[in-house]
């Protein structure tokens, strides 16, 4: 988002796909991993047939603000095995990043002593996916895997170059030539740009771009949650058969691609909001104090279970009659 609050949302879409579900993961710092974890952090992972997929993290912050989230970029050619690196497979990167460092900055420098390759096993079932990460101090790293190269690039928000804004395939550099060739009609004489309105990546990409831009600076904190409830609801897929959605055999998301869950991340207080298909509610999670607790413990990611709405009539208030303005006959 574009102010000083440190919040960035995103949405985990995909079609209905037999088995598969998600729960939210806390993995307290120490805990085994690729190195007994630095970071303690909250992770989406991937749950099949009800059995919780621990290596599996999709998304996620963790205790120094840092988030990672993954999504789907078809067309990716992962890099072949190092003989002088660590070789992880890509879609273990999130729990990589996660577990392992705090910043932007140490992301990068530890990407200089890992090969991320193609998937094995029952992840080689998953498609091709692009990474972007983010930090307390709003900066962001977009990384991709293109005829068998690591790319990373900077999402420095800065409006003029990088957006702070990421979705699935095209790659990121097509979708921020898109924004530049936006601008570029913006600024020609009798313009007419439409707001896109389909729900295909590109689209989405240009709307939260458009959206964004026209939102005032929030006056307060509540303000700039709501500011990012506002985005979340802009690229929301409804539950169903929708048209314009990147769903179908060609695709990587999947028959009746929708929005399964989606979440607002504050780096700065290390505090999740999300919300499900199933439940409009805004859940909070406080990581300070999910980690205190010692051990790993999880939670459905679909709410479904939790208050869906908020009875309000105890805030009715008495109303109390002014006599100046009664009508008497």
């Amino acid at each position: 988002m574009d102010n000083d609050y440190g919040l960035s949302v995103r949405t985990m879409d995909l079609g209905d796909i037999t088995g598969l579900g998600w729960s939210f993961l806390t993995v307290p710092a120490g805990s085994p991993g690729f190195r007994s974890s630095k970071h303690g952090y909250l992770g989406a992972a991937a749950t099949l047939f009800g059995v919780i997929q621990e290596d599996s993290v999709f998304g996620g912050m963790n205790d120094a603000g840092l988030s990672c989230d993954a999504q789907t970029l078809l067309g990716s050619k992962y890099p072949a095995a190092s003989a002088e690196k660590d070789n992880i497979e890509a879609v273990l990167l999130c729990r990589w990043a996660l577990e392992g460092f705090g910043s932007i900055q140490e992301i990068q420098e530890g990407l200089k002593s890992v090969q991320f390759v193609a998937p094995k096993s029952m992840f080689a079932l998953v498609g091709g996916l692009h990474w972007v990460l983010r930090d307390a101090t709003g900066k962001g790293l977009v990384v991709e895997f293109l005829d068998g190269q690591t790319v990373t690039r900077e999402d420095l928000n800065d409006g003029d170059s990088t957006f702070g804004i990421m979705t699935n395939e095209p790659t990121f550099d097509w979708q921020l030539q898109a924004i530049q060739h936006l601008k570029w009609k913006e600024g020609l004489a009798r313009t007419a740009v439409a707001m896109p309105g389909a729900w295909y990546p590109e689209d989405r990409f240009q709307r939260i771009f458009l959206v964004r831009r026209g939102m005032p600076t929030p006056k307060s904190y509540q303000d700039a949650v709501m500011q990012a409830v506002h985005v979340l609801n802009t690229v929301t897929v409804p539950m169903g058969l929708q048209l314009g959605t990147d769903s179908g055999k060609h695709s990587g998301e999947g028959s009746g691609d929708h929005t399964q869950w989606g979440v607002i991340y504050d780096h700065v207080q290390k505090v999740m909001y999300w919300r499900s298909s199933a439940n409009h509610n805004l859940q909070r999670l406080q990581l300070d104090d999910l980690l205190k607790s010692g051990g790993k413990r999880s939670l459905n990611a679909d709410a479904a279970h939790l208050p869906w709405f908020n009875d309000a009539a105890a805030a009715f208030q008495p109303v109390v009659a002014d006599k100046d303005h009664l009508n008497v006959v």
